[in-house]
């Protein structure tokens, strides 16, 4: 009986050191989050962008197909998203889930409200990877 109370109490501070600590992994993962959305709000593309992934594997995806690179998908952004057309991005309905110290799977609701009227809105979902201490977006699948 003596060993079943240790095991108890193991189990128990196992299972509160790792919910604390997946308790953490997302409230970084908001925060960074929040932080790409100011960005986008205050017309700072760069610095929305800046919270892709810095590799060439970083991937967005979306109904027009897959866009490659960061390089690339700063393009992409530049091209069909200008300053005049950014408007005001929200983000609601968060769900991150922790897949390994240093990989989680994230989803949101999404709606642009653009400055000429034309609104766009859907979901996202991906991949986001800690890298050099910050979560960055690896996979970013948008619809």
């Amino acid at each position: 009986m003596r060993y079943l109370k240790f095991i108890f109490m193991g189990c128990f501070l196992f299972l509160t050191v790792k919910s604390t600590s997946q308790t953490k992994v997302v409230e970084q993962v908001l925060d960074r989050l929040k932080a790409q959305q100011t960005c986008w709000n205050n017309g700072d593309l760069d610095g929305y962008l800046n919270f892709y992934a810095p590799t060439d594997s970083v991937r967005m995806i979306y109904s027009g197909g897959v866009v490659q690179g960061r390089d690339n998908i700063a393009s992409f952004f530049k091209k069909y998203w200008p300053k005049e057309r950014m408007g005001v991005l929200t983000m609601t309905d968060f769900v991150v889930e922790p897949l390994s110290k240093k990989s989680v799977f994230v989803s949101a609701k999404f709606s642009v409200a653009s400055p000429n009227g034309k609104n766009s809105a859907g979901y996202f979902s991906g991949i986001m990877q800690k890298i050099n201490g910050l979560w960055y977006l690896y996979i970013d699948h948008s619809g």
